[in-house]
């Protein structure tokens, strides 16, 4: 008998387990399968809870925002606002579009710096407000809160309110 067959049917002889005759290997398949299946089961039930929460999706919209504002883009910035986005200043997307081009054009976004860490992120279903984010560079200064959707791109802009001080 190889040294872990009868190491098994010693250690299952002696706790009174027992084994069957000529089926040594019995405990230890059963244990294989018991612990495949526990494996399998804790690797499907993981599956099913994967992926980023809303919070994180959100906070990975603002950090996007954040880098194309700092890096100056424009095109970039407008990717993570929605085709419904209305602003009582700028009017609709198209409007944000002109208003940000015209300002890069002038230099007013020069030596900007955005700060998120204070920012809180509040979730309801499928709406989210983020404020503040503070904003400071050749136009001034100027705190930020932005409304969200999920839409079935994803969490887009739809609102933004500014308060240039």
């Amino acid at each position: 008998m190889h040294g872990t067959a009868w190491a098994v049917r010693e250690c299952n002889t002696k706790r009174g387990m027992g084994t069957f005759k000529g089926k040594g290997l019995t405990v230890k398949k059963a244990m294989s399968v018991m612990f495949v299946s526990v494996l399998a089961l804790g690797l499907l039930s993981g599956c099913a809870t994967s992926g980023p929460s809303d919070e994180e999706l959100v906070g990975d919209v603002v950090k996007g925002w954040t880098a194309a504002a700092l890096a100056q883009d424009v095109d970039a910035m407008l990717k993570f606002y929605s085709d419904d986005f209305q602003n009582y200043e700028f009017g609709g997307k198209d409007g944000l579009g002109e208003f940000l081009t015209d300002a890069k054009d002038m230099g007013y976004l020069e030596d900007c710096e955005i700060d998120t860490e204070g920012a809180k992120i509040e979730i309801d279903g499928d709406t989210a407000e983020v404020y503040p984010v503070e904003m400071t560079a050749a136009f001034g200064s100027a705190t930020l809160e932005f409304a969200l959707k999920k839409e079935a791109s994803g969490w887009m802009i739809t609102a933004m309110d500014v308060e240039q001080y």
